[in-house]
């Protein structure tokens, strides 16, 4: 949780600045979903070995990860499938929480939305329209506005960015 936390702290602190542009913004959610992405894929063997260190530290005994994972009153007739405590726990709780910190980025930042805006930072006008980026302006063009321009008028609006 220190990690996921730490991860997702920084990333709510960032958002948090008024300096904060589009395009920086964006490639914050993006890393953040990659780090997230990395840590679920290979951030169980990290975990479980700090997760040890801290047992070993304050003398609590490490259950056998190999073990079956016992639900309810210990009952085997309340036990569904043979699960272990190390699959309980890497699935059930490590992947889950994971899994729902990316499913709050994507719902946040749906990949229509991150597009859209990195299109729009194009016609961003600080420092002078920096970041005005001909290509995108174009793309932009033609997925927002596909009824507002003939093909021909795509063309032309290219050639006509290019003086600007």
């Amino acid at each position: 949780m220190e990690k996921i936390m730490g991860l997702t702290n920084f990333f709510c602190q960032v958002f948090q600045t008024k300096t904060q542009d589009i395009v920086s913004a964006l490639n914050f959610v993006e890393n953040t979903k990659m780090q997230l992405e990395d840590m679920r894929e290979n951030g169980w063997d990290d975990f479980f070995m700090s997760v040890v260190s801290f047992c070993e530290l304050h003398c609590v005994d490490v259950p056998d990860m190999g073990g079956r994972y016992m639900t309810g009153t210990r009952r085997s007739c309340q036990q569904k499938d043979f699960i272990t405590i190390e699959h309980a726990y890497r699935i059930d709780v490590f992947n889950d929480v994971i899994d729902c910190m990316m499913r709050e980025l994507n719902d946040r930042f749906p990949e229509q939305t991150v597009e859209l805006l990195t299109l729009s930072s194009a016609l961003d006008p600080r420092n002078s329209f920096m970041s005005f980026n001909i290509e995108q302006i174009c793309k932009l063009t033609d997925k927002l506005y596909p009824a507002d321009f003939l093909p021909h008028e795509l063309k032309a609006l290219e050639v006509e960015l290019k003086y600007f």
